[in-house]
């Protein structure tokens, strides 16, 4: 009778003492691991609005590039270049929070396909524009290669190197203008097939644990890039680039909507943690490192509101070491919200994008 008392009173004990903030056990989520209605929600407003806008956009570019085709006057390029950065932002929003990296290769491909500008950094894609549009051999032909029908590629030929609106005017011959529309059509084709992997798929809505763990593992990878590749690189921060300071390095250092994406991935983790994320970090006793996590997004967007003008023209301001760090902390504290529930951190993927 008494090791019966004993032994009830140690198990007492013992889940009096798993309500710590680092003690939840993700093994033990659930006996059945259903999706739960916030992750459902998670899919239905986040990934699949955010790929429907996206696919939508990209077609509202082809028709536009299709007008600066017919035509090339400083309209139909202001026009251009408006929705060019409309598409920016959509896509920005889908390839910051990528669940199909997670899932299926094939549709993570199509995303790989779409942008060049860290899997390609070691392709000169302006110097190989430039000789295609001075060729004479027939523009279909000699725009073959994927990274020349990227949005990489559709940026330098819209914006050049940084250069005005009046500028890129000049520069917009018919068989530049041509080429914009071939490349238009090539990212809608490829952001079509992410949407139709996504409208098909059902294994990130099969299990809440799954798809918590996946989440979370997305944004650490997120916030990773975003300080490394996103800012570090450029702002010579890292290991690679330390005090090599080069603004060109930025992701859209043409267009000068570098800054703009930063604030977009941020948003678009705010918007995460507030759907999904936090309720379940509340649920499951994690709720202090997801208050953590807020405020350093937060924090992050308070910087970026404080930049006067353009990344690309204070890439070595005091602002851009302080969002650096304040991104770093980020990245950790998602870190360590993973190893309170007791998940694993997947290996970040320093040489894909």
């Amino acid at each position: 009778m008494i090791k019966k008392i004993y032994l009830t009173l140690f198990t007492l004990l013992f889940l009096i003492g798993c309500g710590s903030d680092n003690s939840y056990d993700g093994e033990n989520l659930h006996e059945v691991n259903p999706t739960s209605s916030v992750m459902q929600t998670l899919y239905d407003e986040v990934v699949l609005k955010d790929i429907n806008e996206d696919y939508k956009i990209s077609l509202e570019l082809v028709e536009v590039m299709r007008a600066l085709a017919s035509t090339q006057d400083t309209t139909k390029l202001r026009n251009a270049r408006e929705k060019f950065i409309e598409l920016l932002d959509a896509h920005k929003k889908v390839s910051s929070f990528f669940v199909a990296s997670k899932i299926e290769s094939q549709a993570a491909n199509s995303l790989l396909l779409l942008e060049f500008w860290h899997v390609g950094k070691n392709l000169d894609i302006p110097a190989e524009l430039d000789t295609i549009f001075s060729s004479t051999t027939a523009i279909e032909s000699t725009l073959y290669k994927n990274s020349n029908k990227s949005i990489t590629a559709l940026e330098y030929t819209l914006f050049g190197a940084r250069e005005a609106e009046s500028t890129m005017a000049a520069k917009m011959t018919p068989r530049r203008a041509q080429a914009a529309l071939i490349m238009a059509n090539s990212i809608v084709g490829n952001i079509k097939d992410i949407q139709t992997f996504y409208k098909s798929n059902t294994q990130f809505t099969s299990s809440e644990e799954d798809a918590l763990s996946m989440s979370i593992n997305i944004l650490v990878d997120s916030s990773y890039k975003l300080r490394e590749w996103r800012l570090g690189d450029a702002a010579g921060l890292t290991q690679s680039y330390l005090d090599d300071a080069n603004a060109t390095r930025l992701e859209y250092y043409q267009s000068s909507n570098s800054l703009e994406a930063i604030k977009i991935i941020l948003n678009k983790h705010k918007e995460i943690m507030d759907i999904a994320i936090y309720p379940l970090a509340t649920k499951y006793n994690t709720q202090t490192t997801a208050d953590a996590i807020n405020a350093n997004l937060k924090d992050a967007l308070s910087i970026c509101s404080g930049f006067s003008g353009k990344l690309e023209d204070n890439i070595t301001s005091t602002n851009a070491l302080k969002l650096y760090n304040e991104v770093k902390t980020l990245q950790y504290n998602y870190t360590a919200l993973i190893n309170s529930l007791n998940f694993t951190q997947d290996i970040i993927e320093a040489d894909g994008d």
